[in-house]
C-alpha cells in the first residue's frame, strides 16, 4: 500500500464527517425549531396564515346597513364551541357570520373559529328565529381549538380577542346581545387547580365586562374530553365565577352528554350537535329575557 495515499484518504474522511455532522446539527435545530415554533407559527407571525377558518373566498356578503334588528351572538372558548362537530349546518338565509369587518352568509365552518368542520351555531340561530320575534342573527365566533383559560385571561395570546372583536362589531352596529363561553377540557387535562382557573376566568369576565358594559355573558359546564371524565376542579371554578357576577349566567352542563354523543369521546356527532344546540338556544333565550327584565325594572 502507497503510504502516501494515507493523509489524503485521512484529509477526505475527515471531510466527510464535518459534512455529516453538520447534516446532523442542521437536523436537530430543524427538529427543535419545528417542535418549538414551527412553519405554521411563521406563516401566522408573517400574516400569510391565520390560525382560524378565513377562507371567504366562496362565501355571499351582506351589507350590514341591510340589517334590520338582529340578534348578534360572540362565542368564544376552546373546541367544542369552534368547527368541529362531525356534521354541517345547513344554510339559512337570515344567520350571517362576521368575520373582521365583513358580514357574510353563515355557512360552516364558520368563519373567525378554529376547525374546518361543522359547528353548532347555525343550527342554534335557526332555533332562535323560530322561537323569538327576532327576524336575524349574526354569528361572531372566535372560538380556539385546544385553548387553554390562561390563553384568555392576563397577558395570553388571545386576552386582547374579545375586546378587539367586541369593539369591531360595536363599531359597526353590531353589538353582541350575549357572550357565549365554552371552555374547560383542555385544562381539566391538564389537571388545573380549581383556585388559578376561577382567578382566570375571573378576569376574562372582569374584562369583557369593562368593553361591553353588563352584556350577559353564559358559561357551560364543560370539563370532559376524551377518557378524562368531569373535572370537579374546573366545574366548582366555572360555577363559582356564575355566582359570582349578577351578569354571568350558567349554560348547558356539556359533561352530561356522554361518548354517544361525541365521535371521538370529546367532539360532538351529529346527536351531540342536535343535543347541545337545544340546551344553548334555550338558555340564551331564558338568559336573553331575564337579562332584559331586570334591565328594564332598573
Amino acid at each position: 500500500m502507497d503510504q502516501r495515499k494515507i493523509p489524503k484518504t485521512l484529509k477526505e474522511l475527515s471531510k466527510v464527517s464535518t459534512y455529516l455532522l453538520f447534516i446532523l446539527v442542521g437536523i436537530v435545530i430543524g427538529i427543535l425549531w419545528q417542535r418549538y415554533y414551527g412553519v405554521h407559527q411563521l406563516l401566522l407571525d408573517i400574516g400569510i396564515r391565520t390560525i382560524e377558518f378565513s377562507d371567504s373566498s366562496t362565501r355571499i356578503k351582506k351589507e350590514i346597513s341591510t340589517l334590520k334588528k338582529p340578534f348578534v351572538i360572540i362565542v368564544a372558548g376552546q373546541s367544542n364551541v369552534a368547527n368541529t362537530v362531525s356534521s354541517l349546518s345547513k344554510n339559512s338565509t337570515n344567520i350571517y357570520n362576521l368575520y373582521g369587518s365583513i358580514l357574510y352568509l353563515a355557512q360552516d365552518p364558520l368563519l373567525g373559529a378554529t376547525g374546518k368542520k361543522g359547528s353548532l351555531w347555525i343550527d342554534v340561530g335557526e332555533q332562535l328565529l323560530a322561537k323569538t320575534e327576532y327576524n336575524e342573527v349574526v354569528i361572531i365566533n372566535i372560538a380556539r381549538n385546544n385553548s387553554s383559560i390562561s390563553d384568555w385571561a392576563n397577558e395570553g395570546k388571545f386576552s386582547n380577542l374579545i375586546a378587539q372583536t367586541l369593539n369591531i362589531a360595536i363599531q359597526l352596529g353590531l353589538k353582541p346581545d350575549v357572550l357565549l363561553w365554552g371552555q374547560g377540557e383542555r385544562d381539566a387535562i391538564d389537571n388545573m387547580k380549581k383556585s388559578d382557573y376561577h382567578k382566570m376566568l375571573t378576569n376574562l369576565v372582569t374584562n369583557t365586562n369593562k368593553e361591553a358594559l353588563s352584556m350577559p355573558i353564559i358559561i357551560s359546564l364543560s370539563s370532559r374530553c376524551f377518557s378524562n371524565a368531569e373535572n370537579t376542579n374546573i366545574r366548582q371554578a366555572q360555577m363559582k365565577t356564575i355566582q359570582r357576577f349578577n351578569f354571568v349566567f350558567q349554560g348547558p352542563d356539556t359533561d352530561k352528554l356522554g361518548t354517544d354523543y361525541r365521535y371521538d369521546d370529546c367532539h360532538f356527532n351529529t346527536k351531540g350537535k342536535e343535543i347541545n344546540s337545544k340546551l344553548w338556544t334555550k338558555y340564551i333565550i331564558t338568559v336573553s329575557y331575564t337579562h332584559l327584565r331586570a334591565h328594564e325594572t332598573v
